[in-house]
């Protein structure tokens, strides 16, 4: 097995929940492998830039899971949550992306739409239902 240097920002590079293993892979510092733990069918999914920090499964619909990278000199960092798109195939779509330096994702316990993000400095809450305008709420930050 090969080991390697994990970043020291990183939280929890590992999610499981009654469906999924949701892990980084942290060779290919920008995947996320989503397993399924029934079928054991997996799946790659991309859309990270730089490595992952955290990620977390909703409590409320496992078929929901957020989560965050670091960003670099040359990108943002990204938040992402990440919906399962299909009843029968392991298929995940990037439903909402911030570019928002965090290093935490916590779901909200009661609400599989709320997740909130912090930094050393901030913290902020987000929706990822859709307003009256037709667009996702932004991060309303707060101390």
């Amino acid at each position: 097995m090969k080991i390697e240097e994990i970043d020291p920002h990183c939280r929890n590079i590992l999610a499981v929940s009654d469906k999924y293993i949701c892990y980084s892979v942290t060779s290919k510092r920008n995947l996320l492998r989503v397993i399924d733990t029934i079928t054991g069918e997996k799946t790659l999914l991309r859309g990270h830039e730089s490595s992952i920090v955290d990620v977390k499964i909703s409590p409320m619909d496992s078929n929901i899971f957020c989560s965050i990278d670091k960003g670099t000199n040359t990108t943002a960092p990204h938040t992402i949550v990440w919906k399962k798109t299909s009843d029968k195939a392991l298929d995940f779509l990037m439903s909402y992306k911030l570019s928002i330096e965090a290093t935490i994702v916590q779901p909200h316990p009661l609400s599989s739409h709320v997740w909130t993000i912090s930094n050393n400095h901030m913290i902020g809450i987000f929706s990822t239902v859709p307003t009256a305008t037709g667009t996702a709420e932004t991060p309303v930050p707060t101390s």
